[in-house]
């Protein structure tokens, strides 16, 4: 063995033996008062940062828990739009049914007010013709449901809406009473003074021809006369339907006739369902002689 080797137990011995010692002393003295004075100075010295790593430590936890309440409020708001958007759609769609039904209503009980007097049927309209000539719908209705040339069509209120002027198997043409070639012979309801009304598309109705001694009055209601003007005239339209009430008069005391303006009672450029009456002969069209024919 050499002497190094010798050495090294020896050297761990001392060292050990030391460090014993040492903490002999150490837990000797640590009671002491100094010891305690080292101690409370040591601990007044780190006690800031001993705060500050605290602070800092729950400063990072709040904003990673701020982070995670945001993102689960983000995503409770994702959610709560969503329901929003689907209850409003729902009430929209509510809303719809709603109105049909209304409406569907609304035309069911004027076809039972009119059963005492007319056979009525319900069609629905398909098409619509609004020109700087023309007023004209389409009905999802023609001779195969019985519909005839001539048919009186009223809305869904009871207000004249045109007659039938061309009829398919499964559709008919309606000219409406605003179209510039529309007739309706009209009457006032109160005072019973008769006139031509006359179609002015987007304008009031025009009634002309009334006696000029005739006492009208804006807001009186302008039915349909149901009468014919002689050969130059067939009236298409059964006596008293609502036509519209008066929202204008002009008379010339020069002239022997005075003129009405005539709001039409129906909302003509929003029909969406109609009653067509198919009983009533005395609107068919007068048939020809055999010296017209001829």
């Amino acid at each position: 063995m050499t002497l190094r080797e010798q050495r090294t137990p020896r050297k761990r011995a001392l060292i050990f033996t030391g460090l014993v010692g040492a903490c002999l002393v150490l837990l000797a003295v640590g009671r002491s008062e100094p010891a305690q004075e080292v101690r409370r100075g040591i601990h007044f010295a780190v006690s800031p940062i001993q705060a500050a790593l605290a602070g800092g430590t729950r400063s990072v936890t709040q904003v990673l828990g701020a982070f995670a309440e945001i993102d689960q409020l983000r995503q409770e708001n994702r959610t709560l739009r969503s329901q929003v958007e689907g209850l409003t759609q729902q009430v929209e769609q509510l809303d719809v049914l709603v109105q049909e039904n209304d409406r569907l209503t609304k035309l069911l009980d004027t076809r039972r007010s009119l059963a005492r007097s007319h056979e009525t049927m319900v069609a629905s309209v398909i098409g619509r013709e609004a020109t700087q000539f023309e007023r004209v719908i389409t009905l999802d209705r023609g001779s195969d449901a019985g519909l005839e040339l001539g048919d009186a069509v009223l809305s869904d209120g009871g207000a004249l809406v045109g007659s039938i002027v061309e009829v398919g198997p499964t559709y008919s043409f309606v000219r409406l009473i605003n179209d510039s070639r529309s007739l309706v012979a009209g009457r006032d309801s109160k005072t019973k003074a008769t006139g031509m009304i006359a179609g002015r598309l987007s304008q009031p109705l025009e009634m002309t021809e009334i006696r000029i001694l005739d006492a009208l009055e804006v807001g009186h209601a302008i039915i349909t006369a149901g009468i014919n003007q002689g050969r130059r005239f067939q009236s298409l339209y059964p006596p008293g339907l609502v036509v519209g009430r008066i929202i204008d008069v002009r008379r010339d005391q020069n002239e022997i006739s005075q003129t009405a303006f005539v709001e039409p009672a129906a909302d003509l450029d929003h029909l969406e369902s109609v009653l067509v009456i198919t009983d009533y002969e005395g609107a068919r069209p007068p048939a020809p002689t055999p010296e017209a024919e001829s």
